[in-house]
């Protein structure tokens, strides 16, 4: 499934379309500010994505689809849901989302275990040009591009105060993610 997607629609792909006068507008808990780098911005939400919108582009970053989507992020959603929220975005914001270039991606996935996650972290050893990095919360294998990690997806509910539904309440799952954290366009060898 897809996870975290950081997006970005920039002005030239809706020239017609003035950013900062027409998207706040459909936010909400909006704030301003300047970014010494980009100029003024606004930032907003809608409902659990958070959105920077500034005169040149708008950005959706560091945001959970499935969140946005189902209300949570430990489902799995098929590419049919993530061509939906993706024209849901689209909708809600009056922008043509389709257009944006994606510069972050996450997948990940759950695996039920018969044990306590941080049991199984011993057995997965190292990962060829990879830094493994044992930390509190899980496994981390890092990479300057890309980041492979493994954790306690109940621990982590818990601990970020969101409610565990009932029919995992007494589950082990075993959380993965695969995340390209920059240079997608090289990584994947696609525009």
């Amino acid at each position: 499934m897809y996870d975290t997607v950081n997006m970005i629609l920039f002005k030239h792909s809706c020239p017609e379309i003035n950013f900062t006068n027409e998207v706040p507008k459909y936010l909400v808990e909006i704030n301003s500010g300047t970014d010494k780098r980009f100029g003024r911005y606004y930032m907003g939400q809608l409902d659990s994505l958070f959105v920077k919108v500034y005169d040149d582009k708008v950005l959706i970053k560091n945001n959970s689809l499935c969140k946005y989507y189902l209300g949570n992020n430990y489902e799995t959603l098929t590419m049919d849901d993530t061509k939906n929220i993706i024209e849901s975005i689209s909708d809600s914001l009056h922008l043509p989302f389709r257009k944006a270039e994606v510069f972050r991606i996450d997948f990940a996935n759950n695996l039920l275990m018969n044990h306590e996650p941080s049991l199984y972290y011993s057995y997965l050893g190292e990962k060829p040009r990879y830094k493994r990095l044992e930390q509190s919360d899980g496994l981390y294998y890092k990479i300057k591009k890309t980041q492979l990690c493994f954790y306690d997806k109940i621990k982590e509910l818990k601990q970020n105060r969101h409610t565990v539904p009932h029919s995992l309440k007494e589950s082990k799952l075993l959380r993965y993610e695969l995340r390209f954290k920059k240079n997608l366009k090289q990584q994947f060898k696609r525009k």
